[in-house]
Formats: structure tokens, C-alpha cells, sequence
């Protein structure tokens, strides 16, 4: 039974072996596309790991994807809350950068940002009375009809 075995080629993976040595699977014996048993099994294992690191790649791709538009979406929610609160108690009160960084702990470009991606946050201008330029810009929260 064992000599049968070794008589008939076994497919295995993309070519068939034959006696320890690869075949083709049209059979074909030349020397450039033969492979030994262990290079056979070396290129499956080697297809199949390409393949888990492009689906990994994708999903960590698609995982750091959503993190950084919940930190987005989760910055410009505590900006609009903040701006929000202190309305409440001062309706005419703008706020400016400086004022917001010390009190939310977030950047001025993360302010900035989250203030172009809400509809509730207006920013204003403060010119400087001398030059007539803007001295800084402040925010305030307004309701949408």
C-alpha cells in the first residue's frame, strides 16, 4: 500500500508531487518549475499569510478610521456643550482661543476644527483699534431655527 502511494502523484496544493519532486499539473517535468515537497508547502504558507496581512491591513485601516472621527465628532460635542453652558448664563459673551484652550484642554487647531464642523458655533472677529486688524477670534454658541 505504501508503494502504491509512492507510484501515484498526490496533489498537493497548486502542483502534484511525485516521488519527493513536484510536477506540474500538466505533468510537465522541466527543471525551471519543479519544486521540492517543502518549497510547495513554504509558498502556500506564504500566499496565505499575504492574505491575512492584507485583510489585517484593512481592518486596522478601518479601525483607526472610526477613532479618529469619534475624537473628531467627540471634540466638537464638548466644544458645542461648553460654548452651550456658558451662554446660558452669559448670552452675550463670546469667548476667544486662549480662553477656551485653558478651560476644554484641547489645541487651538483642534478649536478651530471642531468649530468649522459644528453649526451651532459662530466665530467673531476682535479688531484691534489702532490698525483695524483682527486681534483674535472669538466664538459663541447660537440655536438653529
Amino acid at each position: 500500500m505504501g508503494e502504491a502511494r509512492e507510484r501515484w502523484p498526490v496533489e498537493h496544493g497548486r502542483n502534484i508531487v511525485s516521488e519527493g519532486k513536484a510536477l506540474a499539473r500538466d505533468g510537465n517535468q522541466d527543471p525551471a518549475r519543479l519544486r521540492t515537497f517543502g518549497e510547495v508547502e513554504m509558498a502556500e504558507w506564504l500566499r496565505i499569510g499575504a492574505n491575512i496581512a492584507s485583510i489585517l491591513t484593512a481592518v486596522i485601516a478601518a479601525g483607526a478610521s472610526i477613532v479618529y472621527w469619534a475624537s473628531r465628532r467627540s471634540r466638537r460635542i464638548r466644544l458645542e456643550n461648553y460654548l452651550k453652558e456658558k451662554k446660558e448664563k452669559s448670552p452675550d459673551e463670546p469667548f476667544s482661543v486662549t480662553r477656551l484652550m485653558a478651560d476644554l484642554g484641547m489645541t487651538e487647531d483642534e478649536i478651530f476644527a471642531a468649530s468649522f464642523a459644528s453649526r451651532h458655533i459662530t466665530r467673531g472677529v476682535r479688531r484691534d483699534h489702532d490698525t483695524g486688524f483682527a486681534a483674535e477670534v472669538l466664538f459663541q454658541y447660537r440655536e438653529l431655527n
